[in-house]
């Protein structure tokens, strides 16, 4: 055995990430002491980590994926110079965040004389996976190694590489040179922005150049004020203030640092470092008024402690000084509002209590009574807050007070109360034809006339109104022991609706009977029966059973048993054939797109979301010629088709107004169309050129953007083109296009991690962005998962990451990372069940918890969700698990899933926003 197999071998003991170091070094002499070059810190850890009745199962595990890897790299060593593909596998390790084997990988690759282009390549692939594995020194010294050649396409982001690696170092002018370069050479592409940066950054960290760089910062941070790290920075400008000796300039920026976003990480930073120089800071300054929305404003962002203290020392400064009672008092206010959204009731009570002491000026009688009966409720003293609402809407007109006290009462699951309410505001039967009519007179045990009401209603409306409307007739049908005619209806739902949600429920319905029931000989139904029928059906818990009505009420990743997870995760089946295709693309159109051979080139060295944003621009160019082509619109010699995508803004943005890049303004054409007739008259003719071949350009495109790994857009091909009915078995592998098992690089990690169903996950990213990472929502959500910022500054503090950005949500990684973090605190709050994870993933856990403690005694699922009262929440996870069946199908599952109905209606304290 070689040394260097040796040393691999070593994995048994040290962690995995050591084993590149070790292959690196020089070939060791004989007389080494091997086992003192083994960190004992890490044999330590695992040490004290395998303790209890696990010890041997826990040290065999631990021993075998060390092994694993050790072998694997060792391996790699043995055959790399018979390996032609070995670069491939080193720039796929890199694609999976496997930075040492593709850094190990590649450096092997270079140990045998190569062709200059080959070895270029092993440079970059082992330089990507250095910055992975954060060593910057090794970053340079590949790049160092990389010959330069003028017009090169990854040029430009070797200079950023170099420039990120320089920076980190501290090495400030070849960090801004670096960079400098890369925004020259790329003035339109994605990674502008993070180079402009990078160069103003940089001069911070020269000597002589230190006040520009606070200007060029200042200029960087005016142009991005979305930019992720911000808070990072303003602690680094104020140090260069203070290198300057600026100090009263450097404690203003810290002082602002600490005022806007006291809940900061960096923000206990900056309070040390002002307190070196300038002692404490004064977070009492301002007005009044003014801490008075501050307070409001982290309330709403829900940093709830912080807010507290901003208005109890506001409301302690309002009693010294004398301030007005209505100023007072609307500081008590938010300081109610605040113990109510942290889940505090008993604190927002005595605040309004407050209010009330102190002549109630400044709040709104509606607001203390409203505020007041919710916070009552809370406290399990209902019946003292209905009495409250129904004093206060004494003096209001009947149909207000009847509309406001029913909300009220079915909020509380007073069905009875409710029901007396509609009937003061409904003067005819006909009006009672409403879900709430019918949904209310179920719920108080009315099913007759529940099932009447849903009758007619029924017949007036089709589609998926009917098979609403049908499937409460049905479960009302049940209560009255009329099981022949639910299960009649069941049948009639499912026929016209199978794989919506009311369809997946009614064949949940059926299967829950037709286990109590006896069986039925050939044409008959359960009419024919003359016999007693049991009166309750099996009731299961409600969560999804991932196989079947008979199976256990799970779903897990390690339930699914897959045997491949690198298969598994691959987001294709191999039949596609994407491999390569990038390459055959820009090969081909590279003319046409030069985009596209700058995307190939960036995914052979493993830099795939890098080349994921580049193709990204001719896909979207294409895909809008090509709708004009299909619309029948012409182009001449003299005039081409104008598109009017704008340069920096996110493909989908519900904003208004839509904001680009780290905030800025989307500015200039994405596609401009030159002035001058000779290059008009050349654009013109790549847009003809592209007409005549818009077929084969869409199928290679296509393919590119496979293997890119643009989901969105893929999946928007597929959904456009002609599927196959959508069959049990063997569907047509074109449905893993509208389908796909996305993201596996970035997904992997976090589904294992968190034992999460990947299906349902992936269903979920349809609901929220359709599989589109670019996206911004009119609810400023962001990314694959829709997470908003609020939530994702959260999550980070509990992460303990002291920087965050809300443009971090918009990379693959950082959307994943934060969404399905999130989802498993709500799988584990809700106890597993799916359901409602999904309605708090859409409407906050605060919300759902709120209902749960309100109306969810003796409720069903199917029940609890219908009273759901935000129409987007109470369809979402309808949504969700409809598109659970359809990746079952397209994966060969069984498609039918199997929901069960009984409520667990209790919860953990684990997160509340």
């Amino acid at each position: 055995m070689g040394p260097r197999l040796l040393l691999a071998l070593l994995g048994l003991v040290v962690s995995a990430e050591a084993i590149p170091a070790y292959l690196n070094a020089e070939t060791p002499d004989q007389d080494v002491d091997v086992e003192a070059e083994v960190p004992r810190s890490f044999i330590e850890h695992w040490r004290g980590q395998l303790t209890g009745e696990h010890l041997l199962q826990d040290a065999l595990y631990l021993a075998g994926s060390q092994l694993g890897t050790a072998v694997q790299v060792a391996d790699d060593y043995q055959s790399a110079p018979r390996d032609p593909g070995l670069l491939d596998s080193a720039a796929e390790a890199v694609r999976r965040r496997d930075f040492a084997r593709g850094r190990a990988q590649a450096r092997m690759f270079l140990e045998v004389p190569q062709d200059e282009a080959a070895a270029s390549r092993a440079h970059d692939i082992a330089a990507l996976g250095s910055e992975g594995l954060g060593d910057h020194a090794a970053v340079l010294a590949h790049l160092d190694t990389v010959p330069e050649a003028e017009g090169e396409p990854l040029e430009p982001y070797r200079a950023l590489w170099r420039a990120r690696a320089a920076l980190a170092l501290g090495h400030g002018e070849d960090a801004h040179a670096a960079a400098t370069r890369a925004v020259e050479l790329s003035p339109r592409s994605p990674m502008l922005h993070e180079a402009r940066m990078t160069r103003a950054l940089a001069l911070l960290d020269t000597e002589a150049q230190v006040s520009e760089g606070i200007r060029a910062v200042e200029r960087e941070l005016e142009r991005y004020p979305e930019y992720p790290f911000i808070d990072r920075v303003q602690i680094r400008v104020a140090r260069a203030e203070l290198e300057l000796e600026r100090t009263t300039a450097a404690a203003h920026r810290l002082e602002r640092l600490v005022w806007a976003r006291p809940y900061s990480p960096r923000a206990e930073e900056a309070r040390e470092l002002h307190e070196e120089f300038a002692g404490p800071i004064d977070e009492s300054r301002g007005s009044l008024a003014e801490r008075l929305e501050r307070g409001r404003q982290l309330r709403l962002a829900r940093h709830w402690p912080v807010a507290e203290n901003v208005l109890r020392a506001a409301i302690a400064d309002a009693v010294d000084s004398g301030a007005s009672r209505d100023l007072t008092n609307e500081l008590h206010f938010q300081l109610a509002l605040n113990g109510y959204d942290s889940g505090r009731f008993d604190d927002a009570l005595v605040e309004l209590d407050a209010i009330t002491a102190n002549r109630n000026s400044g709040v709104s009688f509606y607001n203390r009574a409203t505020w007041r009966a919710r916070t009552l409720s809370r406290l399990d003293r209902e019946g003292e807050a209905y009495e409250m609402l129904v004093s206060y809407y004494s003096e209001r007109s009947g149909s207000e007070r009847d509309h406001r006290l029913f909300e009220f009462a079915s909020d509380l699951g007073m069905w009875d109360v409710a029901l007396e309410h509609l009937d003061d505001r409904y003067s005819r039967e006909r009006d009672w034809e409403s879900w709430d009519g019918a949904f209310t007179n179920y719920m108080a045990g009315n099913h007759d006339r529940a099932a009447r009401l849903w009758g007619r209603m029924a017949r007036r409306h089709s589609g998926e109104s009917e098979a609403r409307y049908q499937y409460w007739q049905a479960r009302a049908y049940e209560h009255l022991g009329r099981i022949p005619e639910a299960l009649d209806l069941y049948q009639t739902v499912i026929r016209s609706q199978p794989w919506r949600y009311y369809g997946i429920q009614s064949r949940n319905r059926t299967q829950e009977w037709l286990a109590v029931l006896p069986p039925l000989e050939q044409g008959q139904t359960y009419v024919d029966l003359q016999v007693e029928l049991p009166q309750v059906p099996i009731r299961n818990p409600g969560r999804v059973h991932w196989d079947g009505f008979g199976g256990p009420a799970s779903g897990t990743f390690a339930d699914l048993g897959v045997q491949d997870s690198d298969e598994f995760f691959g987001g294709y089946p191999s039949e596609l054939g994407s491999i390569g295709a990038a390459r055959a693309f820009a090969d081909l159109y590279g003319e046409q797109f030069p985009e596209a051979i700058l995307a190939a080139d960036l995914l052979s060295v493993g830099a795939k979301e890098d080349a994921r944003k580049e193709l990204r621009d001719a896909i979207i160019e294409f895909r809008a010629l090509d709708y004009s082509f299909a619309r029948g619109r012409r182009v001449t010699e003299t005039r081409p088709i104008r598109l009017g995508h704008k340069q920096w803004a996110m493909f989908i943005d519900n904003r208004s107004p839509e904001l680009g890049w780290w905030g800025i303004d989307p500015g200039s054409d994405r596609f401009p169309t030159p002035s001058g007739r000779t290059a008009r008259g050349a654009y013109a003719q790549r847009q003809m050129l592209l007409r005549e071949n818009r077929d084969q350009v869409r199928q290679m495109i296509r393919a590119a953007a496979r293997e890119v790994g643009d989901y969105y857009m893929v999946r928007r091909f597929a959904l456009d083109g002609d599927l196959d009915t959508l069959s049990e078995g063997t569907p047509d592998v074109r449905w893993h296009e509208a389908y796909p098992r996305a993201y596996g690089e970035s997904m992997r990690e976090h589904i294992e991690e968190y034992d999460l169903n990947p299906y349902i996950a992936w269903a979920l990213m349809i609901v929220e962005s359709d599989m589109n990472p670019d996206t911004v929502s009119h609810a400023f959500a962001y990314g694959l998962l829709q997470v908003i910022p609020k939530t994702g500054t959260l999550c980070a503090l509990l992460f303990g990451e002291p920087d965050f950005g809300i443009n971090e949500l918009l990379e693959v990684d950082g959307s994943i990372r934060y969404g399905t973090w999130y989802l498993s605190q709500l799988l584990y709050k809700f106890h597993g069940q799916e359901m409602l994870a999904m309605v708090a993933y859409n409407a906050g856990p605060h919300q759902v918890q709120r209902w749960l403690e309100w109306r969810g005694d003796d409720m069903e699922m199917d029940e609890f969700i219908e009273t759901v009262p935000y129409d987007g929440a109470r369809r979402y996870p309808q949504r969700v698990l409809r598109y659970v069946s359809i990746f079952r199908a397209v994966n060969g599952l069984d498609r039918e899933v199997y929901l069960g109905n009984e409520l667990d209606d209790t919860f953990e304290d684990n997160i509340y926003f």
